[in-house]
């Protein structure tokens, strides 16, 4: 004889509100654990404010057109402070260095300086 196999009902799908998800902040501790769709275990291009919310990074903006002329490693926004902004540039190769200047980094821009040192200090 025959046994057909038993075929479960199914249950009518229903909304599920995500009201701001991630909202309330990264939760790393807990991340193995089930949470709340409020709570984010893991993100990415993503900021926390000061009261602990996530958020959007900004966006960015083109420097320059010209093809860079140098390895780039690296590049870092000083703040200068009164809202006073400048950007670093650290780029390799064989005499690599530190500049201000995105376009052409091995050229103009090119910030020297030396380097003591002193028993730990």
């Amino acid at each position: 004889m025959t046994q057909l196999a038993k075929v479960p009902s199914f249950k009518q799908l229903t909304a599920v509100p995500m009201m701001a998800p991630g909202g309330l902040g990264l939760n790393t501790i807990q991340a193995g654990q089930l949470l709340p769709p409020q709570y984010a275990t893991d993100t990415q291009n993503a900021i926390i404010d000061s009261a602990g919310r996530l958020g959007a990074r900004y966006g960015m903006a083109k420097q320059t057109t010209t093809p860079v002329s140098a390895a780039i490693q690296s590049i870092f926004e000083y703040n200068a402070g009164a809202g006073s902004y400048q950007t670093l540039v650290a780029w390799g190769g064989s005499s690599g260095g530190i500049s201000t200047n995105l376009a052409n980094p091995a050229g103009v821009g090119v910030i020297t300086g030396s380097v003591t040192a002193t028993n730990g200090r």
